[in-house]
């Protein structure tokens, strides 16, 4: 490093790269280049028991997400219906009028007239 230096072969930037890369290659070792993503292999063997072991977690994981989302497609629902059947009223909308809430935003708007899920 000290001779490329003197030699006007590294300078600046490219001097403090080198230097950089052989402190990274002392703390790690030369394994980088013999796996380029960084990532480390995996402790024990894969087997066939532990495949279908990750298989079956993430359909209980997706199956869960989906309970997730279709009580939260329900709640969306109930909340949409009341805020229509409460845009219908009269009396609320000269409540919003006189607070200064006339105007809601469009999405919120189409989802009420359309009926569809936002």
């Amino acid at each position: 490093l000290m001779d490329a230096y003197t030699q006007n072969k590294l300078r600046g930037r490219k001097l403090a790269l080198v230097r950089r890369l052989i402190q990274q290659r002392e703390l790690r070792g030369p394994q980088l280049h013999s796996n380029p993503l960084g990532r480390k292999p995996p402790k024990r063997a894969l087997t066939s028991e532990g495949l279908v072991r990750a298989y079956q977690q993430e359909a209980t994981r997706q199956k869960l997400l989906i309970k997730k989302a279709e009580l939260t497609q329900s709640r969306l629902m109930f909340v949409r219906e009341a805020f229509r059947k409460l845009c219908a009223d009269g009396h609320f909308m000269t409540l919003l009028r006189a607070e200064g809430l006339e105007t809601m935003p469009a999405d919120l708007a189409r989802s009420m007239t359309e009926g569809a899920p936002t």
